[in-house]
């Protein structure tokens, strides 16, 4: 998959230096896959994945 050795090296780098890292791989061959979740449910579930690691973020700092 392209450019997800990229992915790794910076999730690694952000995670050694404490960052909250969460590198979710999807079987979708797009970059950007997410702007179609209207019909790409992969899309639609990365989506909400995000949100509710963002609310958890949000929360936990709050």
């Amino acid at each position: 998959m392209p450019g997800l050795p990229d992915a790794e090296r910076l999730a690694e780098h952000a995670r050694s230096h404490g960052v909250d890292v969460r590198l979710e791989v999807y079987p979708v061959a797009a970059q950007s896959f997410q702007l179609y979740w209207s019909f790409l449910p992969e899309a639609a579930d990365a989506i909400a994945r995000f949100g509710e690691y963002a609310r958890g973020v949000s929360h936990a700092a709050g």
